[in-house]
């Protein structure tokens, strides 16, 4: 026995000695550059594409397996150009041999110098990163056997890697580049550098990266750098970057103003076994708002689920998003012989985008401060959200903004492709002066705002919405005045025309106060209509009922003026009447409405209230009589025109 095992030590030590020799010798007399175009064509033929090395290649097998490379490129298929799909000036790997029996990994530094990847895809659908053999073949299915069915294979522990140590990683000047010429869109990382420390399993390392990235359409352009420390977590299948802190320098068309320096700092952790990532301590700093908070995100490997909790206060999206709405469209140059002979295309609204509602399943809160948005300022907003299935609710959804309180049930669903919304809301004491002034830059009404409504609606864009939203809401306004709009002086001027007193004065406040002002609308088709629209102030009392046109954003109202108060005891006086009622039209754009009242109506109720002998005194009144025997064809006065009108035979 003893002499079998001195055999079989001996045969070994050889077995050694031979493999040690040979790794010496091999790189000696084996010039592995004089194979070059052989290896080039065994590359081709398991990969399709051409590899062509310019570069020396050094090769080392003991005590270190050593591969040098030197410049290099990989073809792009011919249909894509003849920039190569990848390239790189330098790479060098050294990884120590004896290790490898025991399922270790020591390597040297891995140096990758100016690599350069260029992915493109062409207005085929084409991928260059796909090879026409890989693109074409068909998979080995067999459909009795469903894919969840079928058993995949345990990793064999014996050939898996125990344990690593990795001197570290220098990767210089590297770049990635991506156009999709279906969408003419591309974007390029460039000056990519990465450095790390000694890499190895459970132990924590440093990492250092800088880059610039750059997008077209929309064009923006930002420099980033980051810090982390990074760690293999064995024990937990876990990669970590702890207390990583991203630098970020941005400007762009979509950017209302640079970003300078601004930050991202949390920790970041990927399970390899469960394929999900989370984000903790997430801590951001961007145009002076604070956000935090964290993310996590499940089965990225199916249909992700999203789980977050963020926070924070300060933010203007006026100072983060350009307002391209009042910008003209880029459009190409076309020389002017040309023109004539392009016909205009229809202008086409692009439809929503569902995919949040159908590719992810969403759990989370948000709950912000101070927050800025088209010039409109929230002293609070926060909202629950859950969706998956193609369904969303927001629920509930609570906004305190000019004094007041907003609180909504929100539901969005996918329909067959178009986005269906239900909302319940209930707005209490809204300081609505100040918030119409933000929002419209306009100064036409103060007051305090109550509205509740159940809305519907579905379509693909904004338009849509409005053309078919139906439901019900409920106004009330209370304690407020309509400015530049004085009634009561309108009020005074027609009576005052009635009777011939053309230009006496009267008072002019230059708006018209009121202590209540309410609404209920049936809305249907985009067209609220309210049949019993009423205010009520010191002087007078309005009925009637209005119509608002909200995809055409035109405003009808009819209604009734019933003068009360001192008001009413100054015209009754005045003018010996009984009572006094006014019609009262409003109409027009909802930015520019137009206030009228029935002068002919009030000249009628007079002449019927006071009898003929009182027309004709008005008539004296207002046309002298060496006029009255005037051309037909010279101009009336406005009161002379409305009295002809009102009784032709005069």
């Amino acid at each position: 026995m003893a002499r079998l095992l001195k055999i079989a030590a001996l045969i070994m030590g050889i077995l050694i000695a031979l493999i040690v020799i040979a790794g010496l010798i091999i790189p000696i007399i084996i010039d592995v550059n004089d194979h070059k175009d052989r290896i080039s064509q065994e590359i081709k033929k398991a990969t399709g594409y051409e590899v062509v090395m310019e570069g020396d290649i050094e090769l080392s097998l003991i005590p270190w397996i050593g591969l040098s490379l030197g410049k290099t490129h990989v073809a792009n298929p011919p249909e894509f150009g003849d920039i190569p799909l990848a390239s790189l000036d330098e790479l060098q790997v050294r990884i120590k041999f004896w290790p490898l029996f025991s399922r270790r990994v020591e390597a040297n530094r891995i140096i990758l110098n100016r690599f350069k990847l260029v992915l493109i895809k062409d207005e085929h659908g084409r991928q260059n990163w796909i090879s026409p053999e890989e693109s074409v073949a068909e998979p080995e299915l067999k459909p009795s056997e469903p894919l969840a069915e079928r058993e995949i294979p345990a990793a064999d522990p014996s050939r898996t890697i125990s344990d690593f140590n990795i001197k570290g990683l220098q990767v210089a000047n590297a770049a990635v580049s991506y156009e999709d010429r279906q969408t003419n869109q591309s974007m390029s990382i460039r000056d990519f550098n990465l450095e790390t420390g000694r890499i190895s399993m459970d132990v924590p390392f440093d990492i250092f990266a800088d880059m610039k990235i750059q997008s077209w359409n929309p064009d923006i352009q930002s420099d980033l750098k980051l810090s982390a420390l990074a760690a293999f977590d064995s024990h937990n299948d876990f990669v970590r970057l702890d207390n990583f802190l991203l630098n970020i320098s941005a400007q762009g068309e979509i950017l209302a103003r640079p970003l300078k320096n601004d930050t991202l700092r949390g920790d970041l952790i990927y399970e390899l076994s469960n394929n999900a990532i989370h984000l903790n301590n997430l801590d951001i700093n961007i145009y002076e708002a604070q956000i935090r908070g964290k993310i996590s995100a499940l089965s990225l490997d199916g249909t992700p689920d999203i789980s977050f909790e963020i926070s924070g206060e300060n933010i203007d999206l006026d100072k983060i998003m350009t307002d391209h709405s009042n910008q003209p469209a880029k459009a190409a140059s076309v020389p002017d012989a040309e023109k004539t002979s392009i016909p205009e295309e229809p202008s086409t609204i692009e439809p929503i985008n569902l995919s949040l509602l159908t590719d992810y399943n969403l759990n989370g809160k948000l709950d912000f401060r101070e927050i800025r948005a088209d010039n409109l300022v929230m002293d609070s907003f926060s909202a629950s959200i859950r969706s998956g299935r193609g369904k969303m609710t927001i629920s509930p959804l609570k906004v305190e903004l000019y004094g007041g309180t907003q609180e909504s049930d929100i539901t969005l669903e996918d329909i067959r492709g178009a986005l269906h919304i239900t909302a319940a809301q209930s707005l209490e004491n809204l300081q609505i002066g100040p918030f119409i002034q933000d929002l419209a830059q306009k100064d036409i009404i103060t007051g305090t705002a109550e509205i509740q409504s159940d809305i519907k609606t579905w379509g693909q864009g904004n338009e849509e919405f409005v053309r078919n939203m139906s439901g019900k809401a409920e106004l009330v306004l209370t304690d407020g005045v309509i400015k530049e709009v004085d009634l009561e002086k309108k009020i005074r001027d027609v009576f005052a025309l009635a009777a011939g007193q053309i230009g006496a004065a009267t008072d002019n406040s230059g708006q018209t106060s009121f202590t209540r002002i309410g609404a209920n609308f049936d809305i249907n088709n985009g067209i609220a209509v309210s049949r019993d629209l009423t205010m009520n102030s010191p002087a007078l009392a309005l009925t009637g009922e209005m119509t608002a046109d909200l995809p055409r954003s035109h405003l009808d109202s009819r209604s009734q003026v019933k003068v009360d108060g001192a008001l009413r005891e100054e015209l009754v006086s005045r003018y010996n009447l009984r009572e006094v009622t006014i019609p009262l039209r409003v109409r027009g754009p909802f930015d520019d409405l137009s206030f009228s009242l029935d002068s002919e109506t009030i000249i009628k109720s007079l002449i019927q209230e006071k009898g003929d002998e009182t027309l004709q005194k008005l008539i004296d009144r207002i046309v002298p009589p060496t006029e009255k025997e005037r051309n037909d064809d010279k101009p009336q006065s406005e009161v002379e025109g409305l009295l002809r009108r009102i009784i032709p035979g005069r």
